[in-house]
Formats: structure tokens, sequence, C-alpha cells
């Protein structure tokens, strides 16, 4: 049995001429029959704006044998996006790749990915046909590097940093999520000392930089699934037996104002 590759829920992000690159959960058509996700933790450093993004995955099988495609999200936004400067049609557009790299293993041995184009417009995915043997626990990992995402808010009177990374498209897989563990460890040269959530139902373009934190440069709004845990200059955002919607996609937004230099 082999399941069909589709699309992602987009990330957006209000950056004015700038961009942003997002990578996520693996995603299935319409869920999976017998495939489950037990867990995923995700670990994210920004370094020198290099955004090294290290995402592990269990997946555990309650049927028969089958294959299954899995598409990694390779998705950039506004300028980050590889279309944002050209003229040529989805159709006849040949997908390219947001990240500087792309690493993926299967059980612990390397395996190759394809680049393919989803069904909507603009949706690339890493794409891998991944066997599971019957009863049995697969283990997946995906490596990445991307540039961090850079862009006027708060009606261009500033510009922030930013990174983010899509949750729900682990929504595709048999019943709720095990548990989901994500961390942003920002750069130790730019530390972030103050972090503003935007709790649900409230509008994270709300929280201005440039009246809400006591130096924009040393702060960060973000939105999530949950409130995040903010410690050691690293946010983490935990949650168990959970099963994402497009609401829990996480975007940070940090460093408002500090020069490119």
């Amino acid at each position: 049995m082999l399941a069909t590759l589709t699309l992602t829920s987009l990330l957006l992000t209000p950056l004015n001429d700038g961009g942003l690159t997002s990578g996520g959960s693996p995603r299935l058509l319409k869920g999976h029959p017998t495939i489950r996700m037990e867990s995923e933790v995700i670990r994210i450093k920004i370094r020198n704006r290099i955004v090294t993004t290290d995402c592990r995955f269990t997946f555990v099988n309650d049927g028969p044998a089958c294959d299954v495609q899995m598409g990694f999200p390779d998705q950039g936004f506004g300028a980050s996006n590889p279309r944002f400067d050209t003229d040529a049609s989805w159709q006849d557009w040949k997908p390219v790749s947001v990240f500087k790299s792309f690493l993926s293993w299967v059980d612990g041995q390397p395996t190759k990915t394809t680049l393919v184009k989803g069904q909507d417009e603009d949706s690339v995915f890493q794409a891998k046909t991944v066997h599971f043997g019957a009863k049995a626990k697969v283990n997946v990992r995906d490596l990445y590097t991307a540039s961090e995402g850079y862009g006027a808010v708060d009606g261009g009177r500033l510009f922030s940093e930013s990174t983010g990374y899509i949750l729900s498209t682990g929504a595709s897989w048999k019943g709720n999520i095990g548990s989901t563990v994500v961390s942003i460890e920002f750069d130790p040269k730019r530390p972030i000392r103050e972090v503003r959530y935007a709790d649900k139902g409230e509008d994270l373009w709300t929280i201005d930089f440039s009246t809400t934190f006591l130096d924009p440069a040393f702060g960060a709004r973000c939105k999530g699934p949950i409130e995040p845990v903010f410690a050691n200059n690293s946010l983490t955002f935990k949650i168990k037996n959970w099963r994402p919607t497009k609401d829990s996609d996480i975007l940070v937004e940090y460093s408002a104002g500090l020069s490119r230099e």
C-alpha cells in the first residue's frame, strides 16, 4: 500500500519585503489508517543568522506492512520564496529548495529525498518513500539549514529576524501525536531577554516591538500551540497526546531594530 504525498498548510508572515524559510512535520494525504506519530523532537539553533533544525520522529505501524510517501515541507515565504522574482507559471516552474542543506535518515540509514511540487501553488516537499514492517516502529531524522527570515515589522518602523516551524502537517497521521517537543535556541551573540506570547485568540501582530518591549533589540514575540517556557536564551514548547491544527504552527520574531551589519 502506497500513501500519496500532499500539500501542507502555509505558515504566513507579514514581513514586508523580507522572507521566511520553514520546514515542518512530515505529512500524508488524509491521514493513515495504521501509522501514527509516537513522538517528535525538534531542536532549532540559531547561529550567525543561520538556522539549523534537527528533527527526529518516531512512527509506529499498528497494522500490516506498507510503504508510505512522506513529504517534508521545503517552503519559503515573501522574498525567500524561490518564485519571488520569476514570471514562470507554477505548471512550468521546476521546484527549488529554499534550504542551504537537507539530509534525511530512516532508522539511522541515509535516505535520498526528491524535491517535488505539491498540488497547491508554491508548496514544495522533500519526498521519500518509507517502508514499515507489520507492527513496526520506524525512526526518521531530517536535518536542514536555512537563513533567518528578515523584514520590516510594526508598520515598517523596525526590522526583525524570524524563524518558524510547521506543526500542522503532523495531523495527517493516525490519531493523536504522542508527544511533541520543539526548542528554539537563540544566538548567544544576540541574546533574548524578554518574550511575549500571543495567547489563543490574540493577534501576534498586536504585540508591538516599539511600545511593548523595554528594548526591542532584546525581545521576541511568538505564537504556537501552547505558551512556551523561556529559559537560558531558549524557547521550549512541550505538548502531549494532541492533534495539531493550522493555528499550531510556530512563528518567532526577535531582535527588532538590530543592524544587519
